[in-house]
């Protein structure tokens, strides 16, 4: 059994280099000896273009997909090498306007994707463009020397595609329809293919907005709500678990409204949880000094302890991913401690750990932490931390998976073991400074993920909420930096 396996093994091994040959040498005629290290040699690309459904109803998403047929010459692992970029989608209404999607980079299959949605009844046609592009890359290699790459990809152009858009009563129906939401009792995991229930009644509680006295966060009156799941109509409880003594300590302790303080206390907290995959995450405290001495996951569902760990790190806040690699792609999912902070202290580090175990995975030094976080919600782009900070007269955009993986919608398939976090800034735009000739000094006071609201307000002192009778707004798109008004 052993042997048969080992040759199976061999020869899965020898089909995938023969694969890989079959793909590199197919670019260019029989014969031909390319020379892609001297810039003599254009390597000519072919793009296609798909575009579903088709046809589809008003208001519906289209689903597009450029792809080039064969994958980059330089493109390895994860992020490794140089993908084909500048990739662009010319989209054309039935009335003849036109608009452009992209530009986009290829991930190392030599794909991308996008979307839209079709407003108006008609044919709708698309065609998708590659410009020429210049290599120039120092390739490492498992076995043997460097190569230092030099030429050239030819551009090109797909062929026209039309979709046909209905009036939104006619809408494309899938050949996959997903399972009604449940009406009995359910477990996790969620099938894949449940796709309405995972947007419906899949979300988690990731703890991104810490408000004061607290050490995750949309815990107080600004914004007490989860944006991602719709909660049931008829709450009930399934379990309980003490996390601290209290209600009333009996005699010599005379009865009255108050009990035992360690469970109401806003100077120590004793539990600020976060929800992921259906999976509750919170510190364990002990001892007068509200000491963290460790962490509980429990299964929200049946109270049943998943693992626990020791530390002292806080829990700062809950991830879920979604990346891609060049042989796979889904969601990933993870817990961040917080080493130091408190009211007047900020973060020295950030660790990662995985949330299915508690491993650790990374730490992020150098932290400068905003205090709120968004996930980014762009298709393809999802579950990225967001955070805006102003620096000196600039506000900077901080994107997580800058420090992941040097890029916005790709994971590779472990978290650097070392993070730094300023290399996590994705940009860095000026916010204005003068109003009328008189300067001010601006800075966050509210971020969606559309607009961040920059604000300057006076007060009499720190506490005090009342201001000196005026303040200075302004708006900046939260994904550009432009100044859209103030």
């Amino acid at each position: 059994m052993e042997l048969r396996k080992k040759k199976l093994q061999l020869t899965m091994a020898f089909v995938l280099m023969l694969t890989i040959t079959t793909a590199f040498m197919a670019v260019f005629p029989v014969g031909a000896q390319p020379n892609l290290t001297d810039g003599s040699t254009t390597v000519p690309t072919f793009l296609m273009l798909s575009a579903a459904p088709n046809p589809l109803g008003v208001g519906q998403t289209l689903y597009i997909n450029p792809f080039l047929t064969k994958p980059p010459l330089t493109g390895g692992m994860g992020t490794t090498g140089v993908m084909f970029e500048n990739i662009t989608v010319e989209v054309t209404k039935p009335n003849g306007q036109t608009f452009t999607l992209g530009p986009f980079r290829t991930d190392a299959t030599g794909g991308t994707y996008t979307s839209t949605v079709p407003d108006v009844v008609g044919d709708w046609t698309l065609q998708a463009h590659y410009p020429a592009q210049h290599i120039d890359y120092q390739a490492s290699s498992f076995f043997g020397p460097s190569i230092h790459y030099n030429y050239d990809y030819a551009a090109a152009d797909s062929e026209v595609v039309t979709v046909t858009v209905r009036d939104a009563s006619e809408p494309a129906l899938w050949n996959y329809q997903p399972m009604p939401l449940p009406e009995e009792y359910w477990t996790r995991p969620i099938y894949s293919t449940n796709w309405e229930w995972g947007e419906k009644i899949g979300g988690s509680w990731f703890g991104l907005a810490v408000p004061a006295f607290a050490d995750t966060g949309r815990y107080d009156a600004n914004g007490n709500f989860n944006p991602y799941t719709t909660a049931p109509n008829s709450g009930h409880i399934l379990w309980s678990k003490a996390i601290h003594l209290g209600g009333q300590p009996g005699g010599p302790i005379v009865s009255d409204q108050s009990g035992n303080y360690k469970t109401t206390t806003i100077i120590n907290n004793y539990f600020d949880p976060v929800i992921v995959n259906g999976i509750l995450y919170y510190a364990i405290h002990e001892g007068p000094a509200n000491t963290k001495v460790g962490w509980n996951a429990v299964d929200i569902k049946t109270g049943e302890l998943v693992w626990t760990k020791e530390t002292d790190q806080a829990i700062k806040l809950g991830q879920t991913v979604r990346y891609k690699s060049v042989q796979e792609y889904g969601s990933w999912s993870f817990i961040w401690g917080q080493v130091g902070g408190g009211f007047f202290s900020s973060s020295s580090e950030f660790v990662v750990y995985d949330a299915f175990s508690g491993l650790e995975l990374g730490t992020i030094y150098n932290v400068s932490s905003p205090t709120t976080f968004l996930m980014d919600t762009r298709y393809g782009h999802e579950g990225a931390l967001l955070g805006w900070t102003t620096s000196g007269s600039n506000l900077r955009l901080w994107n997580s998976s800058n420090l992941y993986c040097g890029d916005t919608d790709t994971l590779v398939l472990t978290v650097p073991s070392s993070m730094d976090w300023n290399n996590g800034f994705e940009w860095e735009k000026p916010i204005p400074t003068q109003l009328d000739g008189n300067p001010i000094s601006l800075s966050v006071a509210g971020v969606t993920n559309d607009v961040i609201l920059l604000r300057q307000t006076p007060t009499p002192g720190m506490f005090i909420s009342l201001n000196l009778g005026w303040e200075v707004v302004a708006g900046m798109d939260a994904m550009t930096g432009e100044v859209l008004w103030g």
